[in-house]
C-alpha cells in the first residue's frame, strides 16, 4: 500500500515469523580488533536456522590479505586502492545481497538491511531496487544484471515504457516491501563528487515499513556529507512523517537522530548502536540480549585534519542542506571549508548527549540548526533538548530511576548508582 504525504500506510508484516537480515559495512571495513555497529549488531543477532537468515559483506575496499608477496598479491592490493577510488564494486555487492534475498525469501517474511557510510547508501538502493522491480522469484539469477539496469533507468518508470512495472509482474514476487532499514551516517558520495543520485533512495524512504537514520554530530569532512531521508533535507513541510500501523501500533515510519562524534564514531559502539538494536528490536528483530557495557564519554575524533583538507578547497558538487521545502539550490560547487552540518526539522538528537553528563565546556557539538543558531548549545546546556529530545528505552529507565533515587534517598542514591550496570 503506497503512503503519500501527511497520511499513514499500513505495515503488513507479522512480526514474530522469519526475518532476512542484510548487513553491508562501510568503506574498508572489516573484520578485526576494531569493529563497526554492523558487524557488532550482526554478532548480536540470533542466528535460528529457520526464522532469522543472515548476510553479511564487508563493505567496499577490502580483501583479505596475502600472507606471501606475489605478483597476484600486488594485482589484489592496486585493485583494492582502486575499488576505494571509484568503487567499482558498489553494484557487485547490491547485486550479491539481492541474489541472496532471491534465493532464501518466502512469502511473508521481513526483510531488515543494515549498513554505514557507503555502506548504509548500498542498502538504501538495495531496498530501493525492491520496491521498483520487485524480487525475483528463485532461479531467475541471470535476470539480476538486468533488473539493476531498469532500476537504475530513470526513464523506466514512465508511462510509454514502464518497462520496470512488466518486469516486476512478470520476474518478481508480488508485494514485496522492505520491513526495516537501519543506516548509520548514510554517504553517498562514490568517487570524488557527489554524483545524481539512484531512483527512490532521497524521496523519504517510504517505500520501506521503516527506516531508521543514526548520524555525526561532529563530522565535517566533504567527502563525508550525510544522506538524508531526502538528501539534503531531513522531511519537507508538508510531510508530517506517516506512521506505520499494525494491529492497532501507531510507530513512526521514519527517525533520524544525531549523536554525539564523527563519521567513525557513530560507525563504532555506543549509545548509536544500542538505539539501533533497540529500535530493529521492537520490530521483529531477534537478538542476545544487549549487555555491552558503554564508556559514558565522549572521545570524538577529529576527522578533518591533514591530506582531508586539500578535499575542502575544491569546488566539488554537493548538496547544499539549505533548502526549506523545494525552494533553493539542490546542491552547489563552493568549496566546502570544513563546514558543519546542518540539523533539519523534526531530526532528534540522542538524549545520551545529556544523561551521561557530557556537555562540558570542553566539549561542544559541531552540527548545528538549520538557521545556524550560534547559542544553540549554549541554550541546551541551561534548557535541555525540549523537543529535539529522543530516548530509547535504556535511556528512558535509566533517567527516571535516577531522578527517583536522587529525590528520595540521597543515601540510597550513593549506595545504589555506582554499582548499576547501565549498558
Amino acid at each position: 500500500m503506497e503512503a503519500t504525504a501527511g497520511t499513514s500506510h499500513t505495515c503488513e508484516h507479522e512480526i514474530g515469523g522469519r526475518n532476512l537480515i542484510v548487513c553491508i559495512d562501510g568503506t574498508a571495513n572489516q573484520f578485526g580488533e576494531k569493529n563497526t555497529n554492523v558487524i557488532e549488531l550482526y554478532n548480536c543477532i540470533l542466528k535460528e536456522s529457520g526464522n532469522q537468515k543472515t548476510w553479511y559483506n564487508s563493505g567496499i575496499g577490502t580483501y583479505a590479505q596475502a600472507s606471501w608477496t606475489s605478483f597476484k598479491s600486488y594485482r589484489q592490493v592496486l585493485s583494492h586502492k582502486i575499488d576505494l577510488a571509484v568503487a567499482r564494486h558498489f553494484k557487485r555487492t547490491i547485486l550479491g545481497a539481492y541474489r541472496w534475498l532471491s534465493d532464501n525469501y518466502e512469502p511473508g517474511d521481513c526483510i531488515f538491511l543494515f549498513g554505514f557510510s557507503r555502506g548504509a547508501f548500498q542498502v538504501r538502493v538495495l531496498s530501493a531496487m525492491i520496491d521498483k522491480v520487485g524480487l525475483i522469484h528463485k532461479g531467475n539469477e541471470m535476470q539480476i544484471p538486468f533488473a539493476y539496469e531498469i532500476y537504475v533507468d530513470p526513464k523506466s518508470d514512465e508511462p510509454t515504457l514502464a518497462s520496470a512495472k512488466r518486469f516486476k509482474e512478470i520476474f518478481s514476487y508480488k508485494d514485496v516491501r522492505v520491513h526495516f532499514v537501519g543506516a548509520w551516517d548514510t554517504v553517498s558520495s562514490i568517487g570524488i563528487a557527489r554524483d545524481k543520485m539512484l531512483p527512490r533512495t532521497i524521496d523519504g524512504m517510504k517505500h520501506v515499513c521503516f527506516f531508521r537514520h543514526a548520524l555525526a554530530l561532529d563530522e565535517k569532512r566533504v567527502r563525508f556529507l550525510p544522506e538524508y531521508a531526502y538528501g539534503g533535507l531531513a522531511t519537507k513541510p508538508d510531510d508530517k512523517n506517516p506512521t506505520s500501523v499494525k494491529h492497532g501500533a501507531l510507530v513512526k515510519q521514519t527517525m533520524e537522530v544525531w549523536f554525539p562524534g564523527a563519521h567513525s564514531d557513530i560507525g563504532r559502539h555506543g549509545p548509536a548502536l544500542r538505539w539501533m538494536t533497540f529500535q530493529a528490536g521492537a520490530l521483529g528483530l531477534r537478538t542476545k540480549p544487549f549487555g555491552r557495557e558503554l564508556n559514558e564519554q565522549i572521545n570524538v575524533e577529529k576527522s578533518l585534519q591533514g591530506l582531508w583538507w586539500p578535499l575542502e578547497i575544491l569546488p566539488l558538487r554537493r548538496l547544499t542542506y539549505t533548502r526549506r521545502g523545494d525552494d533553493g539550490k539542490k546542491t552547489t560547487h563552493k568549496p566546502h571549508l570544513g563546514s558543519s552540518r546542518k540539523i533539519h526539522a523534526n531530526q532528534k538528537i540522542h538524549g545520551s548527549l545529556l544523561l551521561a553528563g557530557n556537555l562540558t565546556p570542553g566539549y561542544t557539538p559541531q552540527a548545528r540548526p538549520l538557521d545556524d543558531d550560534l547559542l544553540f548549545w549554549e541554550r541546551v546546556r541551561e534548557e535541555g533538548l525540549g523537543n529535539w529530545l529522543e530516548l530509547d528505552l535504556f535511556d528512558a529507565v535509566r533517567a527516571h530511576v535516577e531522578k527517583f533515587i536522587k529525590q528520595h534517598d540521597s543515601t540510597v542514591w550513593l549506595i545504589f548508582a555506582p554499582n548499576c550496570n547501565w549498558g
